[in-house]
């Protein structure tokens, strides 16, 4: 099957209780097999669903990488209401203007939020099915796999992108191995959603892995292990281990400069969580000499209204009130 899939044709039945998609329409589809001739096809179905190879006009034989890029866009405007963004060079679209969702995903008589909802779920059923029909492992699959659970994140469906990002790391490490890149994506992408939810154990220790391959593969002071570190410190914070957050924060802000170069703002970001983990360890008066510190490349690089700016604010004067406090304290003693 290699004509391109799209909303239009996938129909949800439901059987015994249970969501079953259903492919119809293989009008153009082609059957792969070595009787197959490349140089009779040409490219057909809905442009906005065929992957680059189909579309280009040197089109090349497609095959099963095909279907999956295909169900990769169905999946992503199932749960976003729009397509995704593509600059366009690899097929000609029909209506290159068009930014509304797929007729067929659009529910007459509701509200914008009950439909996206409504979509939300469809994807869920969808990541149900692509988690219990493909066992086998597949380079391609966890692609869509672990795109779908960043889409359920953003859509605040935390819970339901877990799964979908724990199957997408396992078939990343089985294929790839635990120190490849990619299976490092998904490990620094599902800790995040664990620090997100809440779930602090769990993103501990899936950053102690992230720093130790770093560590292994690319050596302690290289930028990508400094950026593990300072993840963990701050999911220490979270933890309430402010002296281990601090300690590993204080050797990211030494090393900083060697790795990112003088007047990166990433050293600047360093020092403001240094400033906030000193200020959660008790020490508003260090913490305050940090972000003074950090303030001049951050205000350099940053807009006024920038989280990082706000950052700045807050731990400065968070330190400045401890400092009062404390200044207060001393000086009603007798």
């Amino acid at each position: 099957m290699t004509e391109p899939r799209e909303p239009a044709n996938i129909l949800v039945a439901e059987v015994d209780g249970v969501a079953q998609p259903k492919i119809i329409d293989f009008g153009v589809g082609t059957a792969i097999g070595p009787s197959a001739h490349p140089g009779l096809l040409t490219p057909a179905g809905t442009p906005e669903y065929m992957s680059p190879e189909q579309g280009n006009d040197q089109a090349a034989r497609p095959d099963s990488r095909s279907d999956v890029y295909s169900l990769g866009r169905v999946l992503y405007e199932l749960v976003s209401e729009q397509l995704p963004r593509t600059d366009g060079s690899h097929f000609r679209s029909r209506d290159q203007n068009n930014k509304t969702p797929h007729s067929t995903l659009q529910i007459a008589g509701l509200e914008a939020p009950i439909q996206r909802r409504i979509l939300a779920e469809r994807g869920r059923l969808w990541g149900q099915w692509l988690l219990t029909e493909l066992e086998e492992p597949h380079r391609e699959i966890y692609v869509p796999l672990h795109n779908l659970g960043r889409i359920y994140r953003a859509l605040d469906r935390g819970e339901d992108a877990v799964p979908l990002m724990q199957r997408a790391l396992a078939g990343r490490i089985e294929l790839y191995g635990e120190d490849s890149l990619i299976a490092l994506e998904s490990h620094s992408d599902l800790a995040g959603l664990y620090r997100g939810l809440g779930r602090y154990d769990e993103a501990v220790e899936m950053y102690e892995v992230i720093v130790d391959v770093y560590k292994r593969v690319a050596g302690l002071r290289h930028g990508s292990t400094l950026i593990g570190m300072n993840n963990l410190a701050r999911t220490y914070d979270d933890t309430g281990q402010h002296e281990d957050s601090v300690d590993l924060l204080n050797y990211v802000v030494e090393h900083a400069d060697e790795a990112f170069g003088d007047n990166n703002w990433h050293g600047a970001a360093f020092q403001i969580n240094l400033a906030s983990s000193l200020i959660a360890l008790g020490q508003p008066s260090l913490a305050l000499e940090w972000s003074q510190r950090a303030r001049p490349l951050i205000e350099k690089t940053f807009p006024p209204e920038h989280n990082r700016i706000r950052a700045l604010d807050e731990h400065e004067q968070r330190a400045r009130t401890m400092i009062q406090a404390h200044t207060n304290t001393l000086q009603t003693v007798p």
